[in-house]
């Protein structure tokens, strides 16, 4: 990857300035939220994030599946977002360890564990009113 990093080009005005999909993580780190067909979204450090035509969107854009594996042909004038495939593996790997919650919490069960007794799925908090 000889791409030059995107962080120097967007500083903490960007977030001021009403720019979607450039936030701060709950560590206050600058990241860029992009879509990501595994997860549905991701928040990925602005230093792991290589320019593209992706930052001009006004839109949430997507993350580029070509080039996490090294097969997109569109460099910097890809459509979607380029980042590190090393980070994008680790930001997946923490997705998929937080807690599940429940539908009494705003939770969706997209594959139908939640309410599976043989996968007992609950929720993670303790309030209550989930029955725990």
């Amino acid at each position: 990857m000889n791409h030059p990093l995107l962080y120097n080009a967007f500083c903490e005005d960007d977030v001021v300035s009403g720019d979607r999909h450039i936030t701060f993580d709950d560590k206050g780190v600058l990241c860029m939220t992009v879509v990501d067909p595994v997860t549905r979204k991701l928040l990925i450090p602005l230093n792991h994030v290589y320019p593209t035509r992706a930052q001009q969107r006004t839109t949430i854009p997507s993350l580029c599946q070509l080039f996490l594996n090294g097969r997109c042909r569109q460099g910097a004038q890809c459509h979607q977002v380029h980042a590190s495939p090393d980070m994008v593996t680790v930001l997946r790997s923490q997705v998929e360890t937080l807690p599940r919650c429940c539908a009494l919490h705003g939770d969706r069960d997209y594959v139908g564990v939640m309410d599976d007794p043989i996968v007992g799925v609950a929720c993670s908090c303790s309030c209550g009113g989930c029955g725990l």
